[in-house]
């Protein structure tokens, strides 16, 4: 996966984890919060409270210098039954080396306006 030139939104690889391991619940706080503003959750739409995203490369520079990056992405969730922080879902996906680098603050960032 390394060293790929082109965009590619596609996992590669993905497993999820339904149901809580403590209690065997399959509600989550983000699911439940969904529905009582929004209504259904639409098909193919996936919920989580917070992801954390690790490159998949051998270095930092290896990780800016490509134009798109493998990374691991794992979502985590609330369980509304026992309130049990857990994983909700791992995935391998490819996404812009920008949006590492604006993570981490290496982007420049807009100074103060100048005024006239």
């Amino acid at each position: 996966m390394e060293g790929k030139n082109q965009k590619d939104d596609k996992v590669k690889w993905e497993r999820n984890f339904p149901r809580c391991p403590q209690c065997g619940s399959g509600e989550t706080v983000m699911r439940e919060s969904w529905r009582a503003v929004k209504g259904e959750i639409p098909h193919g739409v996936y919920l989580a409270l917070r992801s954390a995203a690790v490159p998949l490369t051998l270095t930092p520079a290896t990780t800016l210098s490509l134009p798109f990056v493998p990374v691991l992405m794992a979502s985590y969730d609330i369980c509304t039954e026992c309130g049990l922080e857990r994983c909700v879902r791992v995935e391998v996906k490819t996404i812009d080396s920008r949006t590492i680098a604006a993570a981490v603050g290496l982007l420049p960032q807009p100074g103060p306006q100048k005024r006239n």
